[in-house]
């Protein structure tokens, strides 16, 4: 039976022969084509795992962001709660003093001790705003500035030199290091034209 077998093996045509030149041809291009196709799926196949792996980078990296945004924003509230906590306490020391020169003018009615009293927590109120950056805006005598300045009334006047110019301050304005926080109000002084051929008429 062996024998057989290797006798048919032997007698057993390749089925390429069979073939024209043609069809040899289409089934090298498709083996070509299908090895073609097959390279691509596999790399296909590592491209989506790379993005799989870029992915779960991208979430991880996105996850710490928001971590430590969270983390910034809770520090940004922690020091503006420090920042207030240690204005109020400075402003503590003035207060009781204001309220202790209070209490004593009612038992001395010594007016002259309460105009000192006031002033000295006047000075420690100013002294307290400066450290923290606060400074008072210059008025009188400068050009008005609409940035600092919030004119609420007006002056006329006949002299040039005096021309929108302020003259008067009904409120200080005050600035927080280069930022203005309240514009000063303030009268403005407002030049009025003489008409020279109605003078000569008179």
């Amino acid at each position: 039976m062996n024998a057989s077998n290797s006798d048919e093996a032997k007698n057993k045509v390749p089925i390429e022969k069979f073939l024209s030149e043609g069809d040899r041809e289409v089934i090298k291009n498709g083996e070509e084509f299908n090895q073609k196709i097959q390279e691509l799926e596999n790399a296909l196949s590592e491209e989506r795992k790379r993005s799989e792996a870029y992915l779960t980078q991208l979430k991880y990296l996105k996850a710490d962001f928001d971590n430590y945004q969270k983390r910034v924003k809770k520090e940004i509230e922690r020091f503006a709660e420090f920042k207030s906590d240690k204005i109020i306490i400075n402003l503590l020391e003035p207060l009781d003093e204001l309220e202790l020169a209070v209490e004593a003018s009612k038992k001395n009615n010594n007016i002259k001790g309460i105009v000192e009293g006031v002033n000295m927590v006047l000075m420690k109120l100013r002294s307290i705003l400066a450290k923290e950056g606060v400074s008072s805006i210059d008025a009188i005598g400068h050009v008005f500035d609409p940035i600092q300045h919030n004119a609420v009334a007006t002056v006329t006047t006949h002299k040039e030199n005096l021309h929108n110019m302020i003259v008067n301050e009904i409120r200080k304005g005050y600035m927080l290091k280069d930022r203005v926080i309240r514009p000063s109000m303030v009268e403005v002084a407002r030049l009025i034209e003489e008409d020279s051929e109605g003078e000569k008429d008179d």
